[in-house]
């Protein structure tokens, strides 16, 4: 038995409002900005449903959602109206695709990985061109058009692709995580929410709109430093725990934070294909979404732009009660200003954690940071290894050109009894001593001096 799919807009084209601006009256980045705003407003009156499906287990009626549906507002230059596209999309969706893009070695492998979904708006066609999660998902769609085709003795009609249409916002449907724990279908669809988010599409490619975005967070950044207080000699200054005399908003480079803004949401295989172009897609995210770029990214248990875990972030905010980060994980993972706070309290954490880099972090802050950026990405094991590497190798990080290898090799204690395990067994403490390659941080490493050669060659304001 099928849950029945309500739909607002099912099939209607709603014309261009009063306040419609033309591309020919600003600048393309501009126009871009105006349209997601009126796409907002769109998408914001669409009502979505998810398909449920009742079986019958071990005699006892149960309830599976089956279905996310989500709203694809899009817009038609050469009738100027706007189209809502309903899609189904699979729930949850396959391991057969998620492992399929895990595995993926490059972008175009990538492309044979599929998702499963279906057009529940009649007179369109969808093209999938990656993910499959609010930050990620995008498509192309297409208008369908009915052409004619003689053959010999008859007339054949055909439908086709016709007008590309350009998709300015999405609307998807939002579970909330305790529900899904609790696994009631009726609490989890009762607690579930529309969440609009525009993610950066080839559509949106246009150099002022990646300088919108570099703005935006600069701007963001100078409202965090304010809050925290730049001067020691007033009373609601936030000290920095690694050099006490000076402002933790004042240790910690701009260039760093704005770095791990762009680097936690950076594709991989993207990056390798195009690390300008990559840098620039997420700018350009900041700037068509604002106060909501990436707040509902989530990778395994980390959340938000910053990609903190529930741990180190109730970690931070017991650390630094001074700097008022937002108690509430949910909130203030998701809270660009908030995480950008809790980003600079961390940083300055792991350097204060670890006295011998603090003389090269005074010297260079910005390569300096390579330590804490390390242990921000893989913990303190992984900006040790760093350093190990670096001393063994007699390289100085403060070297114009860094070549990192592949991977660290980071030191595993495990207590005994291990006689099975492989490793060094340590007759004093009967613990087992091995190594495992993290492949990881290099890689995050290797980003984040790409960027600071990118935000210097793009001067921040």
């Amino acid at each position: 038995m099928w849950g029945i799919i309500f739909v607002l807009f099912f099939g209607v084209h709603l014309p261009a409002s009063s306040t419609t601006i033309t591309p020919h009256s600003i600048s393309r980045a501009e126009y871009i900005l105006k349209k997601v705003g009126e796409a907002d407003a769109i998408c914001s009156q669409v009502q979505l449903q998810a398909t449920v499906e009742t079986e019958v287990e071990n005699g006892v009626k149960v309830k599976h959602i089956t279905e996310r549906q989500i709203a694809l507002c899009a817009w038609s230059e050469e009738t100027a109206s706007w189209h809502v596209i309903h899609i189904a999309l699979k729930y949850p969706v396959s391991e057969e695709y998620t492992s399929c893009v895990r595995v993926s070695a490059t972008l175009e492998e990538r492309k044979n990985c599929v998702l499963s979904y279906r057009v529940v708006t009649p007179g369109y066609q969808l093209e999938h061109q990656r993910g499959y999660g609010i930050t990620r998902l995008i498509f192309n769609a297409y208008k369908e058009k009915t052409i004619s085709v003689h053959d010999d003795k008859k007339i054949l009609s055909m439908t086709v692709r016709g007008e590309k249409l350009v998709v300015y916002r999405t609307r998807h449907m939002w579970f909330d995580d305790d529900a899904l724990t609790a696994g009631d279908v009726d609490h989890i669809l009762a607690t579930a929410t529309a969440i609009n988010y525009t993610p950066d599409h080839p559509d949106f490619a246009d150099d002022e709109l990646a300088i919108i975005g570099k703005r935006y967070l600069i701007d963001k950044l100078r409202i965090v430093e304010q809050t925290l207080g730049v001067d020691v000699a007033l009373s609601g200054t936030v000290r920095s725990h690694a050099f006490s005399d000076r402002a933790l908003a004042k240790i910690i480079p701009r260039e760093t934070l704005m770095a791990l803004a762009i680097i936690e949401q950076i594709d991989d295989l993207a990056y390798l294909s195009d690390k300008e172009g990559e840098v620039q897609s997420k700018l350009r995210e900041y700037a068509i979404n604002r106060d909501k770029a990436f707040a509902w990214s989530q990778s395994w248990a980390a959340s938000g732009p910053l990609q903190f875990t529930p741990r180190t972030y109730d970690f931070i905010v017991l650390g630094y009660p001074q700097a008022n980060i937002e108690p509430n994980f949910d909130i203030g993972a998701r809270s660009l200003t908030n995480v950008l706070a809790a980003a600079y309290a961390l940083l300055d954490y792991n350097i204060a954690h670890f006295p011998e880099i603090q003389p090269i972090f005074k010297k260079d802050s910005k390569r300096g940071a390579l330590f804490p950026v390390a242990d921000y990405n893989g913990g303190p094991p992984a900006s040790r290894a760093l350093y190990a590497w670096l001393k063994k190798n007699r390289i100085s990080v403060l070297r114009k050109h860094i070549v990192l290898p592949r991977s660290f090799a980071i030191k595993k204690t495990e207590q005994c009894p291990c006689r099975s395990s492989v490793g060094k067994v340590t007759k004093k403490t009967g613990a087992k001593i091995h190594y495992v390659a993290n492949t990881e941080t290099p890689m995050y490493l290797t980003k984040y001096l790409y960027l600071l050669e990118y935000l210097a060659e793009h001067e921040l304001d």
